[in-house]
């Protein structure tokens, strides 16, 4: 089966005009994006905001303005601020804070940006801006995958095999695996987004209501090798997550295997109450 290359744009919407009083550190930013003519809306408000972090006009540890006050500076919708940050997050400038203006973390990339986990949105963020390059998408027989979905071990399951990229880069190879019932209603066309669990609920209304991940580390097989382009035996991220509706049935296993060096993970533990 030949592959299809599928990626995410997100479109503008119409913001009102900024607000008098906005803060004080939107000042160092320009009035307005350059051109609009020769790429997607979000990656210009990337580049403009790395590069007043880039110049220092925001120190280290510095709050953004807000998404909406940048939103208003610039004409654009809270989807296309919100969408920039997380890139300039995954690249190791920011932190994005739930309710809160993102702090500015350092003013050079760093190398494996580190994934919060603590929010199912910020559980994507390893997918921005990348894309997803399809293999098969075919019933495939595996016990593991089906006994998390509540199958007999011997039942065959919808299975897409895939790959993600960014800019050239290999980030992860892709298993996601659905419930028949869920499987049987998809078509490999439809598998239009990086993140193929807003596949499910955008066309089939699936609610989300719980997610369970599990991580763990591996060596390189043989099709990380081909796939992955990492060494024989070299170390891989490996991780598992099962997405369950409100009724608590699994629907979707996804698998990834990613190099090791590419990707960390963090998540917020709480502590017993004493």
């Amino acid at each position: 089966m030949g592959y299809t290359d599928t990626t995410m744009d997100l479109e503008p919407s119409s913001a009102p005009p900024a607000a008098e009083g906005s803060s004080a550190a939107l000042s160092v930013l320009p009035p307005r994006l350059p051109g609009r003519k020769g790429g997607p809306l979000y990656r210009k408000l990337t580049e403009v905001l790395r590069q007043a972090i880039d110049q220092g006009r925001w120190a280290v540890g510095d709050a953004l303005p807000s998404e909406g006050e940048i939103g208003a500076r610039f004409g654009v919708s809270r989807i296309t601020v919100r969408h920039a940050l997380q890139l300039l997050q995954f690249e190791g400038y920011v932190r994005t804070q739930r309710a809160r203006p993102a702090v500015v973390l350092a003013r050079e990339p760093q190398p494996a940006g580190d994934l919060r986990a603590d929010y199912l949105s910020e559980l994507i963020q390893g997918s921005v801006d990348a894309q997803i390059q399809l293999f098969s998408w075919r019933p495939e027989s595996t016990a593991a995958a089906a006994g998390i979905l509540g199958l007999p071990p011997e039942q065959p399951v919808p299975c897409l095999r895939g790959l993600l990229r960014r800019e050239g880069q290999r980030l992860a190879r892709t298993t996601f695996y659905f419930l028949p019932a869920i499987g049987e209603r998809l078509r490999l066309e439809d598998f239009d987004d990086a993140v193929v669990f807003r596949v499910v609920q955008s066309r089939l209304g699936v609610r989300i209501a719980d997610v369970r991940m599990t991580v763990w580390a591996d060596t390189a097989d043989d099709e990380d090798v081909a796939q992955l382009g990492c060494e024989p035996r070299s170390a891989v991220m490996c991780a598992r997550i099962i997405y369950c509706d409100d009724r608590g049935q699994p629907f979707e296993v996804t698998m990834l295997r990613s190099p090791a060096a590419l990707r960390s993970y963090s998540f917020r533990v709480k502590v017993d109450p004493t």
